[in-house]
C-alpha cells in the first residue's frame, strides 16, 4: 500500500478494492458457495409459538396490526460524499 489511499474511490485502485470488498460481503451474506442444506431447520424451544402470542393484542384479543409501514425511519442507503 506504501502510503496511497486505497479507500480513496476517485483513486482506482481504491475504487476496484472498495468494490470487490463489497462482493465479498454481499456474497457472505447471501451464503454465495456454501453447503446446501440437506434438511428443514426447525427449533424445539417454542419461540415461534411464544414470540407472537406476546405480541400487542387489540380491544378484541386479536393481534395488532401495525399503525405504520415497517419502513425504517431513516434511509438504509449508504450515502457516498
Amino acid at each position: 500500500m506504501g502510503g496511497e489511499n486505497c479507500g480513496d474511490l476517485q483513486n482506482p485502485a481504491g475504487g476496484a478494492r472498495v468494490r470487490e470488498t463489497a462482493r465479498e460481503l454481499v456474497d457472505y451474506l447471501l451464503f454465495v458457495d456454501e453447503a446446501p442444506l440437506s434438511a428443514a431447520v426447525s427449533g424445539a424451544s417454542g419461540f415461534a409459538e411464544q414470540f407472537p402470542a406476546a405480541g400487542p393484542r387489540d380491544k378484541k384479543g386479536a393481534i395488532a396490526a401495525p399503525a405504520r409501514s415497517r419502513a425504517p425511519a431513516v434511509p438504509v442507503s449508504l450515502q457516498l460524499p
